[in-house]
């Protein structure tokens, strides 16, 4: 834990929903640390939950080529910082948002497919 509240981490542990765990989340005064190290700390998540999530890896997979967005009216940093349809009928280089998770999504899906060309392409040469 980084922020050393312990309240608030036990709360967030015991959250019903992702949207409830984030609303007690941005109670918390975050560290520097938290600054310089968050988007290493979501990657480890991420990759995490390909490991253990078909359905997840499999959306990845199946996700367009070029960008992946997270659709978020309330998060600039993470999402687009827009509601779905704005983030639909936005470019992506005019969204308030950085889609920092939507770019991390997107490099995790292009090192899955360039994985699978090589395990392809490896069976393909042992034949």
């Amino acid at each position: 834990m980084r922020c050393g509240d312990l309240h608030r981490a036990d709360q967030i542990m015991k959250a019903e929903t992702a949207l409830d765990a984030k609303r007690i989340g941005n109670q918390i005064m975050m560290s520097d640390q938290w600054f310089e190290t968050r988007d290493d700390v979501m990657r480890n998540i991420l990759d995490a939950k390909v490991a253990q999530c078909k359905q997840f890896c499999e959306a990845l997979l199946k996700s367009n080529k070029n960008t992946t967005f997270v659709e978020a009216a309330y998060d600039d940093y993470w999402g687009s910082g827009l509601n779905k349809l704005g983030t639909l009928h936005t470019s992506s280089g005019h969204w308030p948002g950085k889609n920092e998770l939507g770019r991390i999504n997107t490099e995790i899906a292009r090192s899955l497919r360039n994985s699978q060309a090589t395990t392809r392409s490896r069976r393909g040469t042992l034949k």
